[in-house]
């Protein structure tokens, strides 16, 4: 039948999810077959089995250098670049993904918003790390990195690379409390070395203290003495 052969050929071909497969078969499947084609669930199942064979269980790496990216997942769907940055190191091991298209929305993106976790970390990676860009006031993932620890020095690599690839400067970046990651920035300088850098940040912690309904406008009142770094 056109509409198997048709969701096996995309299953192995792609990594589209099964939805999209589907979707995209039924579209060539005459009235008169329209009866005869399997259910959502079947076809998931076909689409799943077909995979599994394609894509054997791979060994858990033990050490970095048993770490190798396919040449397959190097690229997008599309065939562009999305590994960015790999430093193959055997005990400092960095991987940054993303696409041109991405960090070409991340230049024009004026606030970037960068957050990490431990918790979904790949194997033996001590952090995935996530850079969004807002783009028409919605916020998107447009850069993946792993780290192998949190060391100041890792994060300086990450984020050379980072502004290399980008043809603009944020206005602002929004972080976690990471110290390293901070200082990779350049924060703490500008913190030890600016006065109105101090007092701003400082202030920050006042609006704790305001009533709700000026919240904003204090904030806002905050951001207007803020120094431009």
């Amino acid at each position: 039948m056109e509409f198997k052969s048709k969701i096996v050929d995309s299953a192995v071909a792609s990594y589209y999810p099964p939805r999209r497969i589907i979707n995209e078969a039924l579209t060539i499947v005459s009235k008169e077959d329209g009866a005869a084609v399997p259910s959502y669930t079947s076809s998931q199942r076909t689409i799943e089995r077909k995979r599994r064979k394609k894509y054997l269980p791979l060994p858990r790496p033990k050490s970095f250098g048993e770490i190798m990216i396919p040449d397959e997942l190097k690229k997008t769907n599309g065939g562009g670049r999305f590994l960015l940055y790999d430093n193959e190191s055997s005990s400092h091991r960095i991987i940054i993904l993303s696409s041109d298209d991405d960090l070409d929305r991340l230049s024009n993106s004026e606030h970037w918003h960068s957050d990490g976790t431990f918790k979904i970390a790949p194997q033996l990676f001590e952090q995935l790390y996530v850079i969004h860009g807002y783009i028409y006031g919605r916020a998107l993932p447009l850069v993946y990195y792993m780290v192998a620890g949190t060391a100041e020095v890792l994060y300086n690599e990450v984020f050379d690379v980072i502004l290399q690839n980008v043809s603009g400067r944020p206005k602002t970046i929004t972080i976690d409390f990471e110290k390293a990651v901070e200082n990779s920035l350049g924060l703490q300088q500008s913190f030890v070395d600016d006065s109105q850098v101090r007092r701003c940040l400082k202030n920050f912690g006042c609006l704790a203290f305001v009533p709700v309904p000026f919240v904003i406008v204090e904030f806002e009142k905050i951001q207007e003495s803020a120094p431009d770094l």
